[in-house]
C-alpha cells in the first residue's frame, strides 16, 4: 500500500471527510518531499513533529533527553 493510501485511510478512520483527508495526503507529500525527506525515511515523519513524551501513536525508543527537537518516530 503506497504512503499515499496509508496517511487518507487513516484520516478517513479518524472522521475527516474526503477532501480534508485528500488535503493531509498533499500536506504530507509537501512537507516530506514527497516522501523522501531523511525524517520521513528515518522515522516515518512526514510533518516534522517533535516527539512528546507517553503519545501513543509515536514508536520506537525515547529519544535522549539531551538532544533538543528530536523528531517522533510514527508507526506506518
Amino acid at each position: 500500500m503506497s504512503f499515499d493510501a496509508v496517511i487518507y485511510n487513516e484520516a478517513k478512520k479518524a472522521g475527516f471527510s474526503d477532501t480534508l483527508s485528500k488535503n493531509i495526503v498533499a500536506q504530507a507529500r509537501v512537507e516530506s518531499g514527497d516522501y523522501k525527506s531523511a525524517l520521513f525515511t528515518k522515522y516515518k515523519n512526514a510533518f516534522g513533529y517533535g516527539y512528546v513524551k507517553g503519545a501513543s501513536y509515536q514508536i520506537g525508543k525515547t529519544p535522549d533527553v539531551g538532544k533538543i527537537n528530536e523528531p517522533a518516530n510514527f508507526a506506518m
